[in-house]
């Protein structure tokens, strides 16, 4: 991630995009197998909608994702936009720069937003609260693993209350707390990212 939008996403940039590289950007593709409608993604999206979307362009990635940068996050579709889409920061890269030891995601599935963590510093447990610009932690119901992947370890997730995202969306540093240990993410750029991801989500059902 590059220019004025860099920080901690500039660093993790090629923890996600992998040495190969991206190719220049396309549109995205529209196609079937969107997201079942749920009543807080559609409210959420007639906001998006009705407003311009600050976002960096879409492009194909050869690891076969649509990627997109924004600031400090980089929104991430599976199958060429057609997949699980996320919005992802990393922590602590190693020296290649390619892997990170902390990464946040913010993912949206069927049921609306969930939250994961991973940190190579986890302890065992699964227990996850969230602080937003240093107001009092908020517990959330965390499961080990990952919404997909129950079996990974030193990582938790959980779903994202309406109350959680509003606040993500409108603040600076998030401060995560988990099984022995905590670390804190900018927010800068989740609002155009789960903006995009909202957006092209609702182009699979056009």
């Amino acid at each position: 991630m590059d220019g004025p939008r860099r920080g901690c996403a500039a660093r993790g940039r090629r923890a996600e995009i992998g040495r190969a590289g991206a190719s220049s950007p396309p549109a995205p593709v529209a196609s079937g197998g969107g997201i079942s409608g749920q009543r807080k993604i559609a409210l959420l999206l007639a906001c998006v909608l009705a407003g311009p979307v600050s976002a960096d362009p879409w492009f194909h990635h050869p690891f076969g994702e649509l990627r997109a940068y924004h600031a400090d996050w980089l929104a991430v579709c599976r199958d060429l936009g057609d997949g699980l889409c996320r919005a992802v920061q990393f922590r602590r890269l190693s020296a290649d720069g390619f892997f990170g030891e902390g990464r946040l995601t913010l993912a949206l599935g069927p049921d609306g937003w969930t939250q994961g963590v991973y940190d190579g510093t986890m302890a065992a447990g699964a227990t996850l609260s969230a602080s937003v610009d240093g107001a009092a932690p908020v517990a959330l119901e965390a499961r080990a693993g990952e919404p997909d992947l129950s079996n990974v370890s030193q990582s938790v997730w959980a779903p994202v209350p309406t109350s959680l995202l509003a606040a993500l969306r409108g603040g600076n540093r998030l401060r995560v707390l988990f099984p022995g240990g905590e670390e804190t993410y900018s927010l800068r750029g989740i609002t155009a990212a789960t903006d995009a991801i909202l957006v092209q989500v609702a182009r699979r059902t056009d």
